[in-house]
């Protein structure tokens, strides 16, 4: 055997030996020959990574369980409850209020919003539609003042859904633009039975 095919990674090039008081070898590691080999044409390499390309495709589709789509919506209801919770010190001062506009408007930003840190979720059902999945149930948590329930009606894949509150402390329901409760019996009607 010579000392040229000793050295030689099957389909690698034969290296090169110079010869001085130094040897320098010359190949291409392991990995640059599976590389080449692979564009060089092994059909069953290609064959193969195409198989394993086609199970991890094919794995994440389909309906994902209920476990996933529940807590994806309480991720999303718990996000949004943060986002206007934690504006009531801005209204302490109103507490003592007489006026009943400035007790309102403490109430409004002291009993309305839950803290996201005390929700629980209760009654929660998954209800598969055609074309889309709606979650209903009830979050309950803590005010800055009392303990309240939401009961929810959610989309899990996309950004719509209703909610109605157990009291509405500070604003009457007909004042506002559109009233929460129609929203929420007309959603819960339509998509959680």
């Amino acid at each position: 055997m010579h000392a040229e095919e000793a050295l030689t990674y099957p389909g690698s090039s034969p290296p090169n030996i110079l010869i001085n008081d130094q040897v320098v070898l010359s190949y291409r590691l392991p990995s640059a020959t599976i590389a080449a080999s692979f564009t060089d044409g092994d059909r069953d390499m290609r064959r193969f990574v195409y198989c394993l390309m086609a199970v991890a495709t094919l794995s994440g589709c389909g309906q994902p369980d209920d476990e996933k789509i529940v807590n994806d919506v309480q991720a999303k209801i718990v996000k949004r409850m943060g986002g206007s919770y934690g504006r009531c010190d801005d209204y302490k001062f109103l507490s003592n209020a007489t006026a009943p506009e400035f007790k309102n408007a403490y109430l409004l930003h002291c009993d309305n919003f839950l803290n996201p840190k005390s929700l629980s979720f209760s009654d929660v059902r998954v209800y598969r539609h055609n074309s889309f999945v709606v979650v209903c149930g009830v979050v309950s948590g803590k005010t800055d003042l009392s303990r309240q329930g939401n009961r929810f009606v959610e989309f899990w894949d996309r950004e719509d859904g209703a909610e109605m509150q157990s009291k509405y402390s500070g604003i009457k329901i007909s004042d506002l633009p559109s009233s929460p409760v129609t929203r929420y019996r007309n959603y819960y009607q339509k998509y959680c039975n």
